[in-house]
């Protein structure tokens, strides 16, 4: 959701901050394409990038739910990650260290 624009700045730059050579999954339906060309540009510098994984409201309406529209987006995760292994990282929160323990876990 756009309106958390700045929460997802915040989370992504604590992750840069600490970590580098990420593939960041931005699973969304209103973030501008342009915005994320240009942190795609910004985040280079830590060898890493911004998936854009736009969900359309035709995609969730054929499922009936009483979830809301932001938070049925973490369903589509399968759909769009491609590795193997990855962290799910809600966008409220600042990463103070490198995250490759809590990757390494099972």
């Amino acid at each position: 959701n756009y309106a958390y624009v700045d929460q997802v700045l915040t989370t992504i730059r604590s992750i840069c901050y600490h970590n580098r050579s990420l593939r960041f999954y931005l699973i969304h339906s209103d973030f501008p394409n342009e915005w994320i060309k240009q942190l795609n540009k910004r985040i280079e510098k830590f060898d890493s990038e911004i998936i854009n994984c736009r969900v359309t409201s035709e995609q969730i309406s054929c499922y009936k739910t009483d979830i809301s529209y932001t938070v049925f987006l973490r369903y589509f995760i399968a759909d769009f990650v491609q590795e193997d292994k990855a962290l799910y990282l809600d966008c409220d929160l600042v990463v103070t260290k490198n995250l490759d323990d809590l990757f390494a876990t099972d």
